[in-house]
């Protein structure tokens, strides 16, 4: 393929921001905006949004975007159902040279990949995750069994893809036996450019220890809260969780809160704008991802980014871009007694913040979106000889 011409990609995704969040919506959103602003490729993005609500195309400047209205909420039947029927025909309305799946190719898009192949594009597919997450969903049984079919479909659709990306080693680790390793490369995910705009804290004397994300037993929140319990820090500091809660995981830490005498110290709160939370993360003294497994830890290099020590999960995406001790600290979130004695020693030693928040910003600029978004085109290229 001419290295001059542009590369015309059709971008599939599930729900489309700003009605999803974690790093599934963050990849949509930001890598297609950050493909079509490179002027080397341009984009047609395709996924649904709630019927009823007013669709934000001015988020989408200089993308073809198409949005369908779908009833029901994020993975809902009718969501489902008008996806299959949608996106195939997509294909048959323009010539593509890559057709990017956002969305493992399951019941969503199963026979989309019937047609990107019979129109000789290249397909390429991101995995978020892994299979495990799926056993780490407790007390929903029927959500584990529709996620299992769904991975189970996906893999068998995998002899059709031409390249997987996965954004961590880890994760690549844990694929090892379903995806080909040949086909395997890993693109780490982003952080917008406009969070190295801020100054770089001279100060954070605050008392909030600050836990952001979804609210799912694999996150880990409820480690967080028996190690802040264990320490001293709980006479003098707030835990504050924000995010939304699934699967009735708000109750139970909370239940979990009480029962360890830290119910007044422990805060939770919804979700919140972007500029919200940058400001939340900002005064927080700490930034803390304790989960189970963690595939890459988008809100770790989000709190980096602002120049602000986190502490993160070992297991998983963070220890690729995390150097303990450095530019910030891994732990094993389930050794209470190391985590509570961490969190104290970063709590308690503000020019240790400092040193390290500095490094962080400067280790998290390596992942500004454009320079990521480079990393993909290299990767189309690479397809289209």
């Amino acid at each position: 393929m001419d290295e001059g011409r542009l590369i015309r990609e059709l971008f599939v995704t599930g729900r489309l921001y700003p009605w999803v969040i974690g790093g599934t919506g963050q990849v949509q959103y930001h890598l297609t905006r950050s493909l079509s602003s490179s002027g080397k490729c341009g984009v047609t993005l395709l996924g649904t949004y709630p019927l009823g609500e007013k669709f934000p195309f001015h988020l989408y400047s200089g993308i073809d975007v198409r949005p369908i209205p779908t009833p029901g909420g994020r993975n809902s039947l009718g969501d489902l159902l008008a996806s299959n029927v949608a996106f195939p025909f997509s294909m048959m309305e323009t010539e593509y040279d890559i057709v990017h799946l956002n969305v493992l190719p399951g019941l969503r898009v199963l026979t989309l990949t019937q047609f990107v192949k019979r129109r000789n594009a290249k397909l390429i597919v991101n995995v978020h995750g892994v299979p495990d997450e799926v056993n780490m969903i407790v007390g929903d049984p029927l959500f584990r069994f529709f996620a299992k079919i769904h991975w189970s479909v996906s893999v068998g659709k995998f002899s059709w893809v031409d390249a997987f990306v996965v954004n961590s080693n880890w994760v690549k680790q844990h694929m090892n036996g379903l995806l080909p390793a040949e086909r395997v490369f890993v693109i780490p995910n982003g952080v917008p450019s406009n969070l190295f705009t801020y100054a770089l804290p001279t100060r954070d004397d605050g008392k909030t220890i600050l836990c952001f994300g979804d609210i799912v037993p694999v996150k880990g929140k409820d480690l967080l809260i028996r190690a802040f319990a264990s320490s001293r820090l709980s006479r003098s500091h707030t835990l504050l969780f924000i995010g939304n809660s699934n699967f009735g995981t708000k109750e139970r830490l909370c239940e979990l809160a009480k029962n360890l005498g830290v119910e007044s110290n422990t805060r939770f709160l919804p979700a919140m704008s972007r500029n919200e939370l940058v400001d939340v993360i900002r005064d927080s003294v700490v930034c803390v991802t304790p989960s189970r497994l963690e595939p890459f830890g988008i809100p770790v290099l989000e709190a980096m980014a602002l120049g602000k020590t986190v502490i993160a999960t070992r297991f998983g995406g963070p220890a690729d871009f995390v150097s303990d001790g450095v530019d910030g600290f891994l732990i094993d979130p389930r050794d209470t007694e190391a985590f509570a004695d961490l969190l104290g020693r970063v709590c308690c030693d503000e020019s240790l913040r400092h040193t390290v928040g500095a490094l962080a910003r400067r280790k998290a600029e390596r992942y500004a979106w454009e320079r990521i978004a480079q990393l993909y085109l290299d990767l189309y290229r690479r397809l289209l000889k």
